[in-house]
């Protein structure tokens, strides 16, 4: 495991964290070995943690749910000439603690989940969800006032970014100008 401490982003809630080379590596053997993507098992070994870590803290009950947030691209190839963030929404990834349970039952049912996601655009679902809150005046704004938990984290494993480009980038101090 990597030992370095994340870090805020301008002191936000969200933590980042940038896994060393052999990391990632181990992370690509761990996923292929087990027939999965390394987002799957990302996904999985966060649910897990958030599922030790409530057992640590006392509130651990076999039934409380347990939600993902997880980014998803709805880019196809017509949307080449568009910046990427103009087409990204959340897709959710629910379990309970008890699912939580067993590693291989878990990662098989995420595998599946994530597959499904990519084909039947999972994605629009909260965009089309968001779309009628706005259309009822005052609606989202209610929606978005209540105490309910939307989410336990958001979890967006990007991988080696360097993977998706053929060329290379000239470095200045150190980090790519593109």
């Amino acid at each position: 495991a990597h030992e370095s401490i994340p870090h805020s982003v301008g002191g936000s809630r969200m933590i980042t964290q940038v896994l060393p080379k052999e990391v990632t590596r181990q992370l690509r053997n761990v996923a292929q070995s087990l027939s999965a993507s390394v987002n799957d098992v990302c996904v999985m070994e966060m649910l897990r943690l958030i599922q030790s870590w409530n057992r640590a803290v006392g509130d651990a009950s076999p039934n409380r749910w347990i939600r993902l947030v997880v980014p998803v691209s709805l880019r196809t190839p017509d949307h080449d000439r568009m910046p990427a963030a103009n087409l990204v929404s959340c897709a959710f990834v629910t379990r309970t603690f008890a699912e939580c349970d067993d590693a291989a039952t878990l990662l098989q049912s995420i595998r599946k989940q994530t597959g499904e996601m990519l084909h039947q655009q999972e994605g629009f679902v909260l965009l089309k969800c968001l779309h009628f809150l706005r259309r009822i005046p005052g609606l989202l704004s209610l929606v978005l006032r209540t105490k309910s938990c939307f989410g336990s984290v958001i979890l967006a494993y990007v991988g080696d970014v360097r993977r998706l480009f053929s060329g290379r980038f000239p470095l200045h101090h150190g980090k790519w100008v593109a």
